[in-house]
């Protein structure tokens, strides 16, 4: 008897459990995507903002604008999904990774068993 002990799960609890963190790490790339992407307009949106606010230069207006809360709101948000998607790439490895591992094991056992 092993002393590594855990629950056997049916192929269609461990496929469940693949198509959810699949489908979370999807969602999580979909939400780091766009505020990636969004962080360039924000940017801008704010640069044009502080230009006419201040009829300054461009560069001193972009200045401006990645100093603004709302940048930083957004960046700080943005670091979030990035972690957040992070996690969830680890999390499907992981199960993939156990899956294999699992395989293995069975085969073990019932080569052992023969």
């Amino acid at each position: 008897m092993s002393s590594f002990d855990f629950e056997l799960k049916t192929a269609d609890q461990i496929k469940q459990e693949l198509d959810e963190a699949s489908e979370a790490q999807s969602e999580d790339a979909y939400y780091e995507r766009l505020l990636e992407e969004h962080k360039k307009i924000l940017e801008s949106q704010l640069t044009l903002e502080y230009k006419k606010k201040y009829n300054c230069s461009l560069s001193e207006a972009k200045c401006y604008a990645i100093a603004d809360e709302r940048y930083l709101k957004h960046i700080n948000g943005l670091v979030e999904a990035e972690k957040k998607h992070s996690k969830s790439k680890s999390k499907y490895a992981n199960l993939q990774s156990y899956l294999k591992y699992l395989i293995t094991w069975i085969t073990t056992q019932r080569d052992l068993g023969r």
